[in-house]
């Protein structure tokens, strides 16, 4: 087998485009050649990998963001896991940004990182600041005129939250659901995590378990998320909720109604974590328990009793602009559990 240098040496100098892949046999970003290596996988069938694109920004690459299947099934944007044998999660989509479709347009725009990613729904997602849209490079002069980066997302559900990131660090968070207005008895418990970064069965963290509520009832249950047949809720009753569930990268998750929030304690019972709190302490903005090595996270959040629009048009600003190239992008979550990722806008700023 050759080495990907080899590879590189071969089709240097040439119109070749590369989206570096994540899922069955996963790249390794040690080694970079940027006139190929145009964009990076964040989602396919295999797993989420938000991880992978975060250590490309990481790394300084200027890179788009796409997303596919590898379902190798002939369902181009319709794959989905099955019953987990080798996928664990529905199949992405590339978005592209183009003057026209024709095959010279959509190449054009893929070189140029004109495009983003979704987990598979048709989210429509436009990131630009002034002239310049995903996936461009704004110079120093162009920069010092740089005042807002522009969002407008009109999604398939309700959004939940448009988070606004300068490489790794995330600036600002819109939270749709904290601005929503009144809360309702209904709380989601969601849960998010993979074993390791890599292929679907590296990835693959079990979540089978159990909530359990003491001090009030559960007068109804709902399924979050969930991705394939063998997953969901197994059963429940007044006091407790039983399910199974595989996570690779994506959230999963229940909502329970429950008749005296205030007087209810919660108890979540899993493999990889455990959480023991009081549901009167929840926010607004809700509340997550992260752990680390491998990186797991438990959400609670009550959901809103009006849930918020589909759509959302505002502006984002960095307050506090770092000397150099900086990558600036946007990621929309919806409340099902879908995501957008924006390719980034590599803005270069001048040493004060």
């Amino acid at each position: 087998m050759k080495h990907v240098e080899d590879v590189y040496r071969h089709y240097r100098g040439s119109d070749t485009l590369v989206a570096v892949h994540v899922g069955g046999r996963t790249a390794d970003l040690a080694w970079h050649e940027p006139g190929l290596d145009r964009l990076v996988e964040v989602h396919s069938t295999h797993a989420t990998s938000e991880w992978f694109l975060f250590d490309a920004l990481s790394r300084g690459y200027r890179m788009g963001v796409v997303a596919g299947s590898d379902g190798v099934d002939g369902r181009p944007g319709n794959s989905h896991p099955g019953h987990l044998s080798v996928r664990n999660v529905r199949g992405g989509l590339t978005a592209i940004v183009a003057p026209e479709l024709t095959r010279a347009a959509l190449w054009q725009a893929l070189q140029d990182r004109h495009c983003y990613a979704t987990t598979g729904e048709r989210i429509l997602l436009d990131f630009r600041a002034g002239a310049a849209r995903m996936g461009a490079v704004v110079d120093v002069d162009a920069a010092r005129a740089l005042s807002a980066f522009e969002v407008r997302v009109e999604g398939t559900a309700p959004l939940e939250r448009i988070d606004f990131f300068r490489g790794t660090q995330c600036l600002r968070s819109v939270d749709c659901f904290a601005e929503a207005g009144a809360m309702s008895n209904r709380v989601r418990v969601a849960w998010h995590g993979l074993s390791a970064p890599g292929n679907w069965q590296r990835a693959r963290m079990h979540w089978d378990g159990e909530l359990r509520v003491e001090g009030a009832r559960i007068v109804g249950v709902e399924s979050f998320a969930f991705d394939t047949p063998d997953e969901g809720v197994l059963d429940h009753d007044h006091e407790r909720v039983r399910w199974r569930s595989v996570t690779a990268g994506d959230w999963d998750g229940v909502v329970v109604e429950i008749d005296r929030l205030a007087a209810a304690e919660l108890w979540f019972v899993t493999g990889p974590m455990n959480v023991r709190t009081r549901l009167s302490q929840l926010t607004p903005c809700g509340r997550r328990f992260d752990a680390h090595n491998p990186e797991r996270s438990v959400e609670l959040r009550r959901l809103p009793e009006c849930m918020p629009s589909c759509a959302f048009a505002g502006e984002f600003a960095d307050p506090l602009p770092i000397a150099g190239e900086q990558a600036y992008w946007v990621r929309v979550r919806q409340s099902d559990g879908a995501f957008a990722w924006s390719s980034p806008i590599f803005v270069t700023f001048a040493a004060r």
